[in-house]
Order: structure tokens, then C-alpha cells, then sequence
């Protein structure tokens, strides 16, 4: 990473990570730490870092930034860093919690509710007892808590916070919607309608990024087209209709 000057200070380890996240290349510490040997420190302002967090789930290596501040040993997002290293069922391709978190945001559409809500759908799984690995039983519950605390602490705008926190508390049913009774997934898809910004088609981007089938996020959507301005007995009758023709 070239160093550019910034008067006579140097960068804060979060403008570091955030460039390595943008450029794609890592944090090289041993610059880093010359640099800060040559000129004051610029320490960490807590109001720049949910900027430098967003420009780095928007970027195409978003693994960086956090990689990069923990080189730095910095340690600004712990809800995220403590997934490294938890392991997964084999349907995952070998990776942890971490790595699968990031291939969603890097598989997410460039829309920053949509990252964070790839961020923050398996939180959950940080949380769960090593006891239970790789299985991670009511991770949705204990995401939705955890997104909730993160976005609070960074003072994130409420339309993305919320996405956040449906994400990681919808995501498990969400993926098995083809197998739910008519009436669950009747409250599932007005819930994803009424909360998530954009309603079920936005919400199925984010769905087909973390292994969400097509078929999946198809049904979904029919499901919406369904019970549009429909009351709930109605909407019930008309996706049992569209499960028995599946």
C-alpha cells in the first residue's frame, strides 16, 4: 500500500483497513507501524466508523477491513471477528462462520442495506456454545439481538438497522419456504413485506447470496404476488393453492 502523507499526521489504522478493503490489498503492517514510528498518530474517531465500515461492505474485499484492523490489533467489531475460526457443516464448502460471511457480502448486491444485512445475518453463531458445533440452534434468535446491539452502538439509520435484524432473525425459515404451512408462511411474507425495505423481492437478493435456491426465492416471490391486498384467511387459502401446485 503506497503511504500518502495527511499533513503531518498519519491515516488512523481504520482509514488502513478501509483503503486495504477498497484496493484489495492487504494492510502491510510493517508500513504501517514505520509510518506511525515517523509521525503522531491518528487515533480512531468513533464517529468515523460506521462511514469506514459501510465503504468497506460496499468494496470487493470487504474480509480486509476487518483482517486489516485486527493486524493493526484493533478490535472495533467484535460481534464479527469472534466468528473466525468456527467451523460449519460441510454444506458450507469448508468455510467458518467468518469467510461464509464474507462470501455473502461479497455476493450481495452493492447496496449498503443489503451488506449489512449479510453482515449481520449469522451473528447468531458467534454466540453459540463451542459445545454445539457445527451446529448452531437458535442462532436466528440470538443474531437478531446481536445485529440489534451493533447497529444501536454505531448508530446506524434505523431502515438499514432493521434489515439487520429481520435478516438474521428470518433467514433460517426463510430458506425453507417451500415446506412451510400456508399460514406460517403467510406471516413470514407479510412480516418480510411490511419490515424489510423493499419487501420480499428486495429481501431475496440477500436469500440467493447466502445459498437460497432460486426455486426458493421464486416461491417467495409468488407467494407476495399472492396475497397482495389480500386479508389473512384469504391469503392463506390462496398460497395453499400455489403449495398444492408447486
Amino acid at each position: 500500500m503506497r503511504m500518502r502523507r495527511f499533513g503531518h499526521t498519519v491515516p488512523s489504522p481504520l482509514t488502513f483497513a478501509r483503503i486495504a478493503a477498497e484496493s484489495g490489498v492487504p494492510v502491510d503492517t510493517t508500513m504501517v507501524h514505520l509510518a506511525y514510528a515517523a509521525f503522531p498518530v491518528t487515533k480512531v474517531k468513533k464517529e468515523n466508523v460506521p462511514g469506514a465500515l459501510f465503504r468497506a461492505l460496499m468494496s470487493d474485499a470487504p474480509a480486509l477491513f476487518f483482517q486489516g484492523l485486527e493486524m493493526l490489533g484493533i478490535n472495533l467489531f467484535p460481534e464479527v471477528s469472534r466468528l473466525k475460526g468456527i467451523p460449519q457443516p460441510r454444506s458450507h464448502c469448508g468455510l467458518d462462520v467468518f469467510d461464509h460471511t464474507m462470501k455473502v457480502i461479497e455476493n450481495t448486491p452493492r447496496e449498503i442495506i443489503l451488506r449489512w444485512t449479510a453482515m449481520c445475518h449469522d451473528l447468531g453463531k458467534g454466540l453459540t456454545p463451542r459445545s454445539q458445533w457445527p451446529h448452531f440452534i437458535g442462532h436466528d434468535r440470538l443474531g437478531a439481538v446481536e445485529a440489534a446491539k451493533l447497529a444501536r452502538r454505531l448508530g446506524v439509520p434505523k431502515d438499514i438497522a432493521a434489515a439487520g435484524v429481520l435478516a438474521a432473525n428470518a433467514h433460517i425459515v426463510s430458506l425453507s419456504a417451500t415446506t412451510l404451512r400456508p399460514c406460517t408462511l403467510v406471516r413470514l411474507v407479510r412480516r418480510l413485506e411490511e419490515e424489510f425495505p423493499g419487501g420480499v423481492k428486495y429481501f431475496c437478493q440477500f436469500l440467493l447470496a447466502d445459498g437460497g435456491s432460486r426455486k426458493t426465492a421464486e416461491y417467495l416471490c409468488k407467494a407476495a404476488e399472492a396475497m397482495e391486498s389480500q386479508k389473512y384467511e384469504t391469503a392463506c387459502h390462496e398460497i395453499a393453492a400455489l403449495h398444492d401446485a408447486k
